[in-house]
């Protein structure tokens, strides 16, 4: 992390770490010795969930506490794949998924942390705006569930979620699944929302655009050394076609 921190800080880039990943639930297996997953159990159990943040997240950022290069920490990556019970629940088929409720009230204990330990904004990874509504205040309060305290929210978007939408749904109301459809202003959220996730693999500056012109606060392209190539030219064009926005405050 330290590496990482002045390598970003050296070349004025913000991090947003993200602390899990949603195969921390899944089953156990075994990596080059190294196990992956089989932790479900440590969000389910209050005694581990407990020294899950106190021994371990917390330490971490306080070590980073007022680092200006970390923006904000990410809670966990598309936890929505490995949580057995939200509405129109869809758990990854190698996950040992965990109710909402044990997962909520890690995620408030998390964000607390990153509240009172830090000067960094607190998010999560959300997969996709079919889920949006599952971390606002207002589902939060109807479940008896704790408020999370985002101070943004994040959405991804891939292409499987083109034309698809709730229209009405009783749990989570009407919303287009594609960013690129649904207007952020719609959405009628409290906190602003990014698309932490998307692919831009060519017209990279086109994508840009139209989630501008759709008010989301930022957009982070998926990836740079996986999965999908970047469309790097047209990231360039159009970061300087819009030097207003993507130059950050200086580190």
């Amino acid at each position: 992390m330290h590496e990482a921190v002045a390598i970003a800080r050296g070349r004025g880039i913000y991090l947003v770490p993200v602390l899990l990943d949603f195969h921390w639930m899944f089953w156990p297996q075994q990596n080059n010795g190294v196990q992956t997953g089989g932790r479900s159990d440590t969000l389910k159990d209050p005694a581990k969930r407990a020294a899950l943040v106190d021994a371990v997240i917390v330490p971490l950022l306080q070590a980073f506490a007022d680092e200006p290069a970390i923006l904000a920490w990410e809670i966990m990556n598309e936890p929505e794949w490995s949580i057995s019970d939200l509405p129109a629940a869809s758990p990854d088929g190698g996950a040992d998924a965990v109710p909402l409720a044990d997962f909520y009230a890690f995620a408030a204990e998390v964000a607390d942390a990153v509240h009172a330990n830090t000067s960094a904004y607190v998010t999560l990874g959300s997969a996709s705006l079919k889920w949006y509504r599952v971390w606002t205040p207002e589902f939060a309060a109807s479940h008896g569930l704790p408020p999370l305290g985002l101070d943004f929210y994040q959405t991804h978007y891939y292409p499987w979620m083109d034309g698809q939408m709730w229209n009405g749904d009783p749990e989570l109301g009407t919303v287009q699944f594609s960013p690129t459809v649904q207007t952020y202003a719609d959405l009628g959220l409290d906190r602003p929302m990014v698309v932490g996730e998307f692919v831009a693999s060519d017209q990279a500056a086109a994508r840009l655009d139209v989630l501008l012109a759709n008010g989301y606060a930022g957009a982070w392209p998926w990836s740079v050394t996986s999965d999908y190539s970047l469309d790097g030219a047209g990231m360039k064009m159009w970061a300087d076609a819009h030097a207003a926005l993507v130059g950050l405050p200086p580190l």
